[in-house]
């Protein structure tokens, strides 16, 4: 019964981090630090968020890449401001500055960006993966207090 649990606690997992990496304004890391308190494991939890938030980070690519122009008209005051800090990050770092994807307010920006931009999608998504990845590693060794010894 317990792994029956803990499978769906990562497809619940899986897919609110595969949300949070789209333009939902919610949090993923609440359940990471659920299943990380509640079955002493890291890894494997930190896996799943960063597949889901990956996945859902290429679909804001792949609508950067498509809808760029649609995008880009539509866009809000409040989020012309990100645009232009985003704007200036990718065009500065290229398919580097996915790995700023996880950062809040202006990640999902600088991924729409990206794809609007026609990174190379590889490279974009490598880097997207390693930011994605340190951002909840180090998230999930500091539910644990793995951290607390050298900080």
């Amino acid at each position: 019964m317990q792994l029956k649990k803990l499978i769906s606690q990562y497809l619940i997992l899986f897919f609110w981090s595969f949300l949070a990496a789209t333009f939902f304004p919610i949090s993923s890391e609440v359940f990471l630090a659920n299943i990380v308190r509640e079955y002493n494991l890291i890894i494997m939890p930190v896996v799943i968020a960063t597949l889901g938030n990956v996945i859902g980070g290429l679909v804001t690519f792949y609508m950067g890449w498509k809808g760029s122009e649609i995008a880009l008209k539509n866009t809000s005051e409040k989020n012309i401001q990100r645009y232009d800090k985003a704007n200036k990050i990718v065009h500065k770092y290229g398919a580097l500055s996915m790995i700023l994807a996880w950062t809040p307010f202006i990640g999902d920006v600088i991924v729409l960006l990206g794809g609007a931009l026609k990174l190379p999608i590889v490279a974009s998504t490598i880097w997207m993966t390693v930011g994605k990845f340190i951002r909840y590693l180090i998230f999930a060794m500091s539910i644990q207090g793995i951290l607390n010894n050298y900080f």
